[in-house]
């Protein structure tokens, strides 16, 4: 049953960003960037863990692709970023310290093609981990070059070992070594049907638009659509999943000099 103080204070959420969107439109094309502001200030930064940081910058991989500039950056906390010279949010980043990526965009019916450019550049870059573990079903699913583990765990009978390794479900356990990246704007397409076929037709993993009130997410998390004032809290909710993917990860910045 939906909480309703939740559903009213994410109701409110979406107003305050609606009306800093509102006021900054008049204004000029370089003033419009600070939507990227509005969404980190008003939202993200105040509802996920206070131990990941926000910023924006290039993605590179240790092959040297780069994905040219990411509205929004979330760092997993525990890899290096390196900072512009007096400038702290825009920085380059290391595929393997990003947890998950945001395009944010004024009108998505409007500036789509520009994202689908930015989402193809990123999901060309892999990160390179040697081991990792991550989460699984109250448990930890641990892999490495030689071995994969899966303990304390409590899965049904979904669990079993197909050709790629362990999956439940049907979907492999192994991690996806590309960045999720997530595309939000101010304001896009009128109908909900709308948002999921270009979703589909994408490789982004999920759509929010804060004037609608509509979030469709991917295949990679819930694959569902949401409507009204929980469409904030359903992209919250893979968001978390993409930052709280990992609890361990062991890469090397090293191949990177």
């Amino acid at each position: 049953m939906p909480n309703d103080v939740v559903l009213s204070r994410l109701k409110g959420i979406q107003q305050q960003l609606m009306g800093a969107y509102e006021a900054s439109s008049p204004m000029t094309s370089a003033t419009k960037g600070s939507e990227r502001e509005f969404l980190v200030d008003l939202f993200l930064s105040n509802v996920l863990p206070s131990q990941y940081r926000f910023g924006s910058g290039d993605i590179t991989d240790h092959l040297s692709n780069r994905s040219g500039q990411v509205d929004i950056v979330v760092e997993f906390p525990f890899l290096p970023s390196i900072p512009i010279a007096g400038c702290d949010r825009f920085r380059l980043y290391l595929a393997e310290s990003v947890a998950c990526a945001i395009e944010v965009k004024s009108d998505l019916s409007n500036q789509w093609e520009q994202a689908l450019s930015t989402c193809q550049k990123l999901k060309g870059i892999k990160r390179s981990i040697l081991a990792y573990e991550k989460s699984v079903g109250g448990g930890t699913f641990a892999s490495n070059r030689y071995s994969q583990t899966l303990t304390g765990a409590i899965i049904t009978d979904r669990l079993k070992v197909g050709p790629q390794g362990m999956e439940i479900g049907g979907k492999p356990l192994d991690l996806d070594l590309r960045i999720p990246i997530f595309v939000v704007g101010f304001k896009g397409w009128a109908t909900t049907d709308t948002h999921k076929e270009n979703l589909d037709s994408s490789e982004f993993d999920g759509i929010l638009n804060i004037e609608k009130k509509i979030y469709v997410s991917g295949a990679r998390y819930s694959g569902k659509t949401y409507e009204g004032d929980s469409a904030l809290w359903a992209f919250i909710c893979d968001l978390l999943d993409s930052v709280k993917e990992l609890k361990h990860v062991n890469a090397d910045p090293r191949a990177y000099a």
